[in-house]
This record gives structure tokens, C-alpha cells and sequence, in this order.
């Protein structure tokens, strides 16, 4: 990934991966968790991102920074469920098991991830984390949101940058 600045702004360069080649101003539009491993990044042109209706993911929070009294369940909005929605048991969905994990999570040891909407139904979902793993994806997510976020790149402040770090601090063991 390569920026560029220009006159109308900051030009990011990177590789799309719906039509699998270099583009111009990507944005990442998906998070995937695989197995133990690190996850996917899923990087989208304006082009693609227009023809196959992709929001960039600084964009699907439902919750941005601004409109947040709690920092924690601000910062836990920011953690992506995307692609797993559809393979979560009725206890993940509804906040009594991790998605991630499968542990018994309860409103006294769990995190609030917000409600999220299932996209193209019209089914609800209200997860709920372990303090565990929701640390871990905080952390990671602080780490590299500094690579993704143009407010991060031109050094100002970035109210998401900050929910997750006090998410990151306040689920540490």
C-alpha cells in the first residue's frame, strides 16, 4: 500500500481485491478472521466498492466516536463481525457465548458489542464478547488502525484511534 499526496488530498494506492489488481483509492472494506491466524484484510477500489454496494469499514460502524458516551462499548462497535454472522449460534447472537471463543459470556463478564443488523435481513444481532478475546482484537485492531485511518496517516485526531485503545486498556489482563 502507497500514498500519495495531491493537491485534492491523499491518493491511496493499493490492490482491490474484487477485480484482483493495483487500483487507486482503496479503503478497506472487510476484516476477516481465519482460524488462529491474524485474518484478512479486504481492500476495495471506488469502482468496485460502487458496482457491488461495499461500504468502507470506517463507515459501517454504527456507532462513530462522536456519538459514544461509553468508551468501551464505543471501541467494542469498531471490532468487525463481518463474515461471521451467518455461522454464529443462536447463544453467540444473542450475547451469551463469545463469537469468537464460544465461552459463556454473561452482562458482568462479557463485553456489549452493540446491536448489529444482518445485512439483507431483517434479523438483529446482540453479541457479546469475553474480555479475553475482545482484548486481543482491540489490541490488534489499535495496531492497525493506524495504517488505515487517512486521520492517523495526516497525524490529527481520530476518535476511533482512541475508543480502541481505551477498549485495548480497559480488557487487558
Amino acid at each position: 500500500m502507497s500514498t500519495t499526496a495531491e493537491p485534492g488530498g491523499l491518493r491511496v494506492i493499493g490492490w482491490c481485491h474484487w477485480h484482483d489488481d493495483a487500483a487507486d483509492d482503496v479503503r478497506v472494506v472487510r476484516i476477516a478472521k481465519q482460524g488462529s491466524g491474524r485474518g484478512a484484510v479486504h481492500y476495495a477500489c471506488r469502482a468496485c466498492r460502487e458496482e457491488h454496494d461495499l461500504v468502507p469499514l470506517a463507515e459501517q460502524a454504527p456507532a462513530r466516536s462522536e456519538d459514544v458516551t461509553d468508551p468501551v462499548l464505543g471501541g467494542a462497535r469498531l471490532i468487525s463481525l463481518a463474515g461471521m454472522q451467518s455461522c454464529m449460534s443462536d447463544d453467540q447472537r444473542e450475547g451469551r457465548a463469545c463469537p469468537w471463543c464460544n465461552a459463556p459470556v454473561t452482562p458482568e463478564t462479557g463485553v456489549d458489542l452493540g446491536d448489529r443488523r444482518v445485512d439483507g435481513e431483517q434479523l438483529v444481532l446482540h453479541p457479546a464478547a469475553c474480555r479475553r478475546c475482545i482484548g486481543e482484537l482491540a489490541r490488534a485492531a489499535y495496531a492497525r488502525h493506524g495504517r488505515t485511518c487517512v486521520a492517523c496517516y495526516r497525524q490529527q485526531d481520530c476518535g476511533d484511534r482512541r475508543l480502541l485503545r481505551r477498549l485495548a486498556l480497559e480488557t487487558r489482563s
